[in-house]
């Protein structure tokens, strides 16, 4: 049993990057997923597996030491990247789903049934019930069961929802959707579909129910479409709401997104950046959401026990959203926001050099947002104002141009805000195309750009463990992720080399990078 436990981890892990010939379809195990599942994660063993390299066990460092530990495991593991049915199982197709947490079901295909009991035997699992149609066995709380064709891993499953796992019921199944239908057209190296009611579930079983009021509201309906992607030189994910007309029903009630940023702040800041990220929201409608999914969370937690203390945290959250400040600042953002870290200090002390842009609705905007701040928190030089020293640890400086707001630790960058770019700015930095009508996070991973002060800093602090970190993260130059107003979704990582698959490349560098500290 210890041997078991041991080995069927490595036995998961490896089906990620695993493929063989498979006596179930795709639409086989597709159809055998229940019509009321939530979340639907797919992983396309073939496609990773030849993109990942791992057909060539001897070029990982990592299999020899599960060959060191574990001659049998390593065997298995070996049959299972090479292709071979000696393995007992193949992984074209996994798919893992939810119908109602906790419980889960995983769906890999059987290439050979005698081998894949062999194995369990040898990696002495307990003593397989035989239900005639199917074979199961029980490990705490899981079930691992299976036929001539497929294998079923599950949580807390019954002998009856066992078997229904293996002929569900033929009214209402997921293949029958048309939104899954639609979901399952696009091809991905994985991809996941799932439920907005799914989150309802989840906070139940978090014993915090009353808050998937808060999240779902009228929109339960709404369905996800994720997808993930490595190829060369990067990994490529999107993510989309749907159906149209709920995402559209959403966007009327709740615009809280403004149709475009405003490019005039690209010129507010640095060309360089080492992180960027931008915003452009209807704070009014923003806050307006916030405050009316409280009341409906509110609302519908009337009879909890804990009614009084929930009673007493609205009034406090609902004093916040009717103070006359809170009014104020809303009222005078205009909705659009750059914060880009463009710069370290080079003195005793290190620390980034960040700056925030932001619009106001005017000048007078700016002043009441002013007059709210504390007069000895701040004071006025002669363009700009700087934060009073004993109130800041690190230098702070803000000014107002053009219904703008610029705040910034570098004073440097403050005074080219008020007196206008001399050279190259953010704009000219090809990040800040993909900013027009996106909300984006951006991060810079190119170490080698990076100041030696901040490197000499780095290595200081992580000792021995720095020379594995600047190798593991010498392939990587950025990693963004993006959002359009229309709920559209984007991850990239992008790789250093653009010529080798970006999964093989990350397995080989992790390999190569962390088999070396271990054995130094």
């Amino acid at each position: 049993m210890k041997i078991f436990k041991f080995f069927f981890p490595l036995f998961l892990g490896c089906l990620f990057f695993t493929s063989c010939d498979t006596n179930v379809s795709t639409a086989d195990k597709l159809s055998l997923i229940p019509g009321d599942a939530s979340v639907v994660y797919e992983i396309s063993g073939n496609e990773i597996f030849a993109k990942s390299g791992l057909n060539s066990p001897d070029n990982y460092n990592f299999l020899n030491f599960i060959k060191l530990m574990n001659s049998d495991a390593f065997q298995f593991i070996e049959s299972l990247f090479k292709g071979s049915k000696d393995a007992g199982i193949s992984a074209d197709k996994i798919l893992i789903y939810v119908s109602k947490l906790p419980d889960y079901a995983i769906n890999i295909s059987i290439a050979d049934r005698q081998v894949f009991e062999n194995w369990l035997k040898k990696a002495k699992s307990p003593e397989p019930v035989d239900e005639g149609e199917f074979r199961y066995i029980s490990i705490d709380d899981m079930s691992i069961a299976w036929n001539s064709g497929l294998v079923v891993i599950s949580q807390n499953s019954t002998r009856e929802k066992l078997a229904e796992q293996f002929k569900p019921k033929s009214d209402g199944l997921l293949a029958t959707n048309d939104d899954f239908k639609q979901f399952i057209s696009k091809k991905s190296d994985l991809r996941l579909w799932l439920r907005y009611a799914f989150f309802a579930d989840l906070y139940e079983n978090m014993a915090m129910s009353g808050m998937s009021s808060l999240i779902l509201g009228e929109y339960a309906n709404i369905l996800t479409h994720s997808y993930l992607n490595f190829e060369d030189g990067k990994i490529a994910g999107t993510l989309s709401l749907s159906p149209a007309e709920e995402v559209a029903k959403l966007k009327k009630k709740f615009p809280v997104l403004k149709e475009s940023f405003d490019r005039k702040i690209f010129k507010d800041m640095p060309e360089q950046s080492y992180l960027a990220l931008n915003s452009f929201v209807n704070v009014e409608e923003y806050v307006k959401m916030i405050r009316q999914s409280i009341n409906t969370w509110a609302e519908k937690n009337t009879n909890s026990e804990l009614d009084e203390l929930m009673e007493d945290r609205r009034k406090e959250i609902a004093d916040v959203f009717e103070s006359p400040e809170l009014k104020t600042v809303v009222e005078a953002l205009g909705g659009d926001l750059l914060f880009s870290i463009h710069g370290f200090n080079s003195g005793i002390i290190s620390y980034p050099l960040a700056s925030l842009s932001f619009t106001v609705k005017g000048e007078s905007a700016f002043k009441n947002i002013l007059n709210l701040v504390p007069k000895d928190f701040y004071t006025r030089q002669n363009s700009y104002y700087s934060l009073s020293a004993n109130n800041t640890f690190i230098p702070v400086y803000f000014a107002y141009k053009d219904d703008r707001v610029f705040v910034s630790n570098d004073l440097e960058a403050v005074k080219t805000f008020v007196d206008g770019p001399k050279g190259k700015t953010f704009a000219d930095n090809p990040v800040s195309a993909q900013m027009t009508d996106k909300m984006m996070f951006y991060v810079n991973l190119d170490y080698e750009t990076y100041p030696d002060n901040i490197k000499m800093l780095l290595q200081n602090f992580m000792g021995q463990g720095y020379k594995t970190f600047a190798s593991v993260i010498d392939i990587y130059e950025n990693m963004s992720f993006s959002g359009d107003t229309d709920y559209n979704f984007e991850f990239n990582l992008q790789l250093k080399n653009r010529n080798v698959n970006s999964l093989k490349q990350i397995l080989k560098n992790l390999d190569t990078s962390l088999s070396s500290s271990w054995m130094r």
